[in-house]
C-alpha cells in the first residue's frame, strides 16, 4: 500500500536544530545559484527512524528562502511507494512536482512547466506506443532518447532558476521484495536500487544548476562498510560532501526550543530527567510534549 503524502507547503513549525546540516544545505544551495556553475551536486542524510530526515527535506523552502529567493523546489519523491522507482516515473513526478498547487514561491503555474516540457511529452507519447508494440529499443522514441529530451528541458529551465530535488527513504530500495501480489496495479515497478541508480547515472550528472537531497536510514542488510548507494554517488562524483548522520539531540537549549515549539516550556533542572527519558530523541521528545508534561510519564522509561 503506498505511503500517505503530505501537504507539500511550509512545515507548520520551524525546523529546531540540525545547524551543521542546514548549514551545508544552504552552501551546497548557494553553490547551485551561481551563474558560472553549471554541474550538479547531492547531499545524502542519514538517521535511525523519528530523527527528522523527512521534515529536514519538507523545511528545504523555510530554509532556503531568504538566501535563494529564485530557487525551485521539486516535490519529494519518495521511494517508500513501489511506482516510485522507474526513470519515467521519476521524471513525470518530478516534473508534476515543479507546478504549483497553492502559489508556492519555489514552483511554476503548471501552464509554463507544460511548455518547457512539451516535446519530453511528445516524446514519452511515442515511447509509451512503441513499448506497446515491442519496439521501445529503437527508432525515435528509445529509453535513451526520453531520458535527453528530459534533461534538454530540464536544463533550460535551470538556466533561469537553480532547481533542487528531494527523494526519500533510500533505504526502502533495498528491503526484500514485496510478494507478487502486492505489485498487482504496478507491474512495471522495480523493487530494488538498479533502476533508480541507472537513472540517476544517466541524468543527474547532466543536469545543470541542481542538487539532488537523498535521504535514508542505514541498510540493515548492508554487506560493507559504505552504503552502496552512497558508494555509487561517490563513483559519480555526485556526493559534495561525506554523509550528513543526523543524531539525537545533545544541546540542553536545541531541546528547550524543540519542546517549546510543541507549546511545553520546562525548567533548566527538568532538562536532564527529559533528556533521560527521551536520548533526545525528537520523536520520544513529540511523545513527551504529547503528554502534557514530565510528571505524566513514568520514571521507568529509561534508556539504560
Amino acid at each position: 500500500m503506498p505511503r500517505p503524502s503530505y501537504p507539500d507547503l511550509y512545515p507548520r513549525v520551524p525546523y529546531i536544530g540540525r545547524e551543521p546540516q542546514k548549514q551545508t544545505l544552504l552552501h551546497w544551495a548557494q553553490h547551485i545559484a551561481y551563474p558560472d556553475h553549471e554541474t550538479s551536486h547531492a547531499l545524502y542524510f542519514q538517521a535511525d527512524g523519528g530523527m527528522g530526515k523527512t521534515w529536514l527535506l519538507r523545511s528545504c523552502p523555510e530554509i532556503l528562502r531568504d538566501a535563494i529567493p529564485n530557487l525551485l523546489i521539486a516535490r519529494i519523491v519518495d521511494f517508500y511507494n513501489y511506482e516510485s522507482r522507474t526513470p519515467d516515473a521519476i521524471e513525470l513526478k518530478l516534473i508534476e512536482g515543479l507546478k504549483q498547487t497553492d502559489n508556492q514561491w519555489y514552483r511554476l503555474p503548471e501552464d509554463e512547466i507544460e511548455t518547457l516540457f512539451a516535446e519530453y511529452r511528445r516524446v514519452y507519447a511515442g515511447y509509451i506506443r512503441a513499448r506497446e508494440r515491442g519496439g521501445a529499443s529503437q527508432g525515435e522514441y528509445t529509453p535513451a532518447k526520453l531520458r535527453e529530451t528530459f534533461i534538454k528541458a530540464w536544463n533550460q529551465l535551470a538556466e533561469r532558476r537553480p532547481l533542487i530535488l528531494r527523494f526519500d527513504t533510500v533505504e526502502t530500495l533495498y528491503s526484500p521484495p514485496p510478494p507478487p501480489e502486492a505489485l498487482i496495479s504496478m507491474a512495471s515497478a522495480s523493487t530494488g536500487a538498479d533502476m533508480v541508480l541507472d537513472w540517476i547515472a544517466d541524468v543527474v550528472p547532466h543536469m545543470k544548476h541542481t542538487l539532488a537531497l537523498f535521504s535514508g536510514r542505514p541498510l540493515l542488510y548492508q554487506k560493507t562498510d559504505i552504503n552502496p548507494f552512497v558508494e555509487r554517488l561517490q563513483q559519480l562524483n555526485l556526493l559534495a560532501e561525506p554523509v550528513q548522520e543526523i543524531l539525537p539531540f545533545t544541546d540542553p537549549d536545541v531541546v528547550r526550543k524543540y519542546l517549546a515549539r510543541h507549546d511545553i516550556e520546562v525548567q533548566d533542572q527538568d532538562i536532564p530527567r527529559i533528556m533521560d527519558i527521551t536520548v533526545g530523541h525528537p520523536l520520544l521528545l513529540t511523545c513527551y510534549a504529547a503528554t502534557r508534561g514530565p510528571l505524566t510519564i513514568p520514571l521507568h522509561f529509561h534508556s539504560h
